[in-house]
């Protein structure tokens, strides 16, 4: 018998990427548990030590045709469940899968702080529901409320942020950590750090790529982190993929990094099975 072959495609393919077909595939898709979480390790950059990790949607959809699965990335669907009826059910179930597995991976790694990241939409943060949300599901799993880090995109949350922040302080105010995605990039980073209290600062990989290619790119990373630390910051490094942008990125005292240096986004099934062999790998690649 042969095996199911997954077929990855881009946001482009099809009708089926029509807003009004995506919303009653994204409901039917809900229903059925079609969506799944891959997870990113998360680098100590001084020690090695994996100390958290991203969680990413997936949806795996059995209706791309004969030749099998069809695995969409976010990218391809998050505006029509941004308008969708199942935005706030997704998101809390999000919350409680991350909160599970990294309550789980915490135990199994006797890593008392590790946490889980996960990304917020603003239609989520607006609804009325959204802190209760976030701290059933960090109740429910016996998490502390620091080993949870919510990730906010300034460039699609920028605009309305005076709006969202009051609900993401009332959360801060209980310990869990609020981070803004893409600095330095987007829409007004500098200003809504002077607006908001960030407690984490992730660099995006436009930013990282070109560490130890150019030295216009280490300047500019380099006074970002100055930056952030000098704001109170952590800083948190994406697509970190050679051992000269690692390097580069500890001269500059960045805290945290992630990328295919220490380990692609896997299914939760595949960081259980391989937890000890992830965080060994973390450790070496630093060396």
């Amino acid at each position: 018998q042969k095996s199911r072959r997954i077929v990855v495609r881009d946001e482009t393919y099809g009708a089926r990427r029509k807003p009004d077909v995506l919303a009653v595939r994204l409901q039917r898709a809900f229903d059925n548990n079609e969506f799944q979480l891959y997870y990113q390790p998360i680098v100590s950059m001084t020690s090695g030590t994996v100390v958290g990790f991203e969680a990413v949607l997936r949806w795996l959809s059995p209706d791309a045709g004969p030749n099998g699965a069809e695995l969409i990335a976010p990218g391809a669907f998050l505006d029509a469940l941004r308008a969708s009826p199942i935005v706030v059910p997704m998101h809390a179930w999000v919350l409680r899968q991350c909160t599970r597995h990294t309550s789980n991976w915490s135990r199994r790694l006797n890593t008392p702080s590790l946490f889980g990241s996960t990304n917020l939409d603003a239609s989520f943060v607006r609804d009325e529901r959204f802190v209760n949300v976030v701290l059933d599901a960090i109740h429910e799993t016996n998490l502390r409320p620091t080993q949870v880090l919510l990730d906010v995109n300034g460039h699609t949350a920028g605009p309305q942020l005076n709006l969202l922040w009051p609900s993401l302080q009332q959360l801060k105010a209980e310990g869990v950590g609020i981070a803004l995605e893409d600095f330095g990039v987007g829409f007004g980073s500098p200003d809504l750090l002077r607006r908001c209290r960030f407690d984490v600062i992730r660099l995006p990989r436009i930013l990282v790529k070109g560490l130890g290619l150019a030295e216009e790119d280490r300047v500019i990373v380099t006074a970002l982190i100055r930056m952030a630390h000098d704001l109170g910051c952590y800083v948190i490094a994406e697509g970190v993929e050679t051992q000269d942008q690692a390097r580069i990125l500890r001269e500059a005292d960045c805290d945290l990094a992630q990328g295919f240096l220490f380990g692609k986004p896997a299914p939760d099934s595949q960081i259980s099975r391989d937890l000890e062999l992830i965080a060994k790998q973390a450790r070496t690649a630093l060396e």
